[in-house]
């Protein structure tokens, strides 16, 4: 039996630049519990900081050199091969006589802080129950986020389990991609009279596991084991995650909600459209609202700005003005006002002037293929690569503080022919569906029209002609949203070419259709982009 649940809803998106510290959703507390592992040791290797209450399953060269970090167990695949590491487990024992009947809970926090990055699935087996030897039932994975077209998506990742026989190629997946900078709850149950492993993400009811997988024959169950098997190379890791909270329990029902705490953490940003955007954390599981309070700075007194629904972490202030400094707090109320969160300010943004091109160079090095290209101070930078110029993968991403020059390696040389594109932006806008006031218009061209380039005099084939001065008059006279398709064949470039914005160049595939540039520095040049939604 293996069976997976239907869709459900995504997490929330919010600005780049807002730091999402995430929290369990349920807060959980833990009573009557088999076995509670919170991690609060010093920093350090854990079998030495837990005084061996963990230690390597297998043998000691199978060592999986697991790191406490600020009071959670830290796995790190973005650094290469740095580990010698096989196939290391620790495991803590939590009956030495076996447990063999009824079912087991094993509760506890995953934090994914940089999700698995790859062009295709890349899958770690990360937990699961042991038998005190090398047998291990209810096992978890984590993974490459994809969509329904079976594409990796970046900066998502996915939960799932196998069965008893299963490997990496056999992972039942939950159907949901969580968001890189997610804290998810987890529950394994694993059943010993129906030999059935259940995962729960953020489930507060026995009743709706999101899947379950048969696993097999029942192995005795002394304890819980984490696996650390480097799961890295040059292009793809399984990024950066911990674990917390750990808790080994016979029933469900041993997990106990705690006190609502309320909000915290409240952090405001100004962002584009004269707006301020508002996150915060929720330490609450009962509230009927959050309730937004703001007044301008030096004032004595909030105001109601407004509310929002139960588990709803994110607010967008469309009613500020520029050059007025704001202060907000956020009250949850669950039948009565809880503690309000700290006090946090910001100043709505006005449009600012396009960024400068930044000069895009891809070289071939020793070491290496390195990009570089000129970045603005206050500017967010996405650097994405290509094998074919279909389907583009994230590969680096950051905000520069300052100006300057800034070099970015991506991989080893390779034959393969690699495409680097780069994405840029002044300011970091909320994603998805918030804070939408009035009726969503798209341009008056959205659809565009469709040209063909040989209209306008350009000649495939003929290294005779220069090709950019019929791509220069097609681009003039097209208009956002429109489409120039260019045919089959070889086309010569012999002066530079500007591309407005919002104009879309079509060709026929890497291989069919191709543009030579001879005798010029620059082949193409992409003009700012001005055409916005309204």
């Amino acid at each position: 039996m293996t069976t997976k649940k239907a869709p459900i809803s995504g997490s929330k998106r919010i600005p780049l630049s807002v730091l999402l510290t995430c929290v369990s959703l349920y807060k959980l507390a833990f009573a009557d519990a088999l076995f509670v592992e919170n991690f609060d040791y010093a920093n350090g290797e854990l079998l030495n900081v837990s005084s061996s209450i963990w230690a390597p399953a297998l043998s000691d060269a199978a060592n999986p050199n697991l790191l406490v970090t600020e009071g959670a167990l830290k796995w790190d695949f973005t650094n290469g091969r740095t580990e010698p590491v096989n196939n290391g487990f620790y495991a803590a024992t939590i009956d030495s006589s076996g447990i063999d009947s009824g079912s087991l809970y094993a509760h506890f926090d995953i934090t994914v802080g940089t999700a698995p990055t790859s062009s295709s699935l890349v899958v770690g087996r990360i937990a699961s129950f042991w038998n005190g030897s090398n047998g291990y039932r209810g096992r978890l994975w984590i993974g490459t986020g994809f969509d329904s077209g079976n594409d990796p998506v970046a900066r998502t990742f996915r939960i799932g389990l196998t069965e008893a026989a299963g490997s990496r190629a056999d992972v039942v997946w939950d159907d949901r991609n969580f968001e890189e900078g997610a804290m998810v709850s987890i529950v394994i149950k694993y059943d010993y009279e129906a030999d059935v492993a259940s995962l729960y993400l953020n489930s507060t009811s026995e009743s709706d596991p999101h899947l379950e997988v048969n696993d097999g024959n029942s192995l005795s169950t002394k304890g819980f084991a984490f696996r650390h098997k480097d799961e890295s190379s040059g292009s793809s890791n399984l990024g950066i995650f911990s674990i917390d909270n750990l808790a080994i329990t016979r029933a469900f029902g041993d997990v106990q909600q705690g006190e609502s705490l309320g909000a915290s953490n409240l952090i405001a940003e100004g962002v584009t459209g004269e707006s301020i955007f508002l996150t915060w954390e929720d330490h609450s599981f009962d509230e009927v609202l959050f309730r937004i309070e703001r007044r301008i700075q030096g004032e004595a007194v909030f105001d109601v700005l407004g509310t929002t629904e139960p588990n709803r972490n994110y607010f967008l202030d469309t009613m500020s003005s520029v050059g007025v400094e704001y202060q907000y707090q956020v009250i949850a109320n669950n039948g009565v006002d809880l503690v309000a969160s700290n006090v946090a300010s910001a100043n709505p943004f006005s449009s600012s002037l396009p960024l400068k091109a930044p000069g895009l160079v891809v070289r071939n090095e020793p070491a290496g293929i390195l990009v570089s290209f000129e970045a603005e101070e206050g500017a967010a930078y996405q650097v994405e690569q290509s094998a074919d110029l279909e389907n583009w993968n994230f590969n680096n991403r950051f905000s520069s503080e300052q100006s300057g020059l800034v070099s970015i390696p991506l991989e080893s040389n390779t034959s393969t022919p690699l495409f680097v594109r780069l994405q840029s932006s002044r300011f970091n806008t909320p994603r998805g569906t918030i804070g939408l006031q009035g009726e969503f218009k798209l341009p008056d061209n959205a659809n565009g029209s469709v040209f063909e380039l040989t209209a306008f005099g350009a000649t495939p084939n003929d290294d005779s002609d220069d090709d950019a001065g019929a791509l220069q008059t097609a681009l003039s006279q097209l208009n956002p949203g429109d489409v120039l398709t260019v045919p089959s064949g070889v086309f010569h470039i012999k002066t530079s070419v500007s591309v407005p914005s919002g104009i879309t160049l079509r060709g026929q595939g890497r291989d069919i259709t191709q543009f030579t540039a001879s005798g010029i520095a620059s082949a193409f040049t992409i003009n700012e982009g001005r055409s916005d939604i309204t």
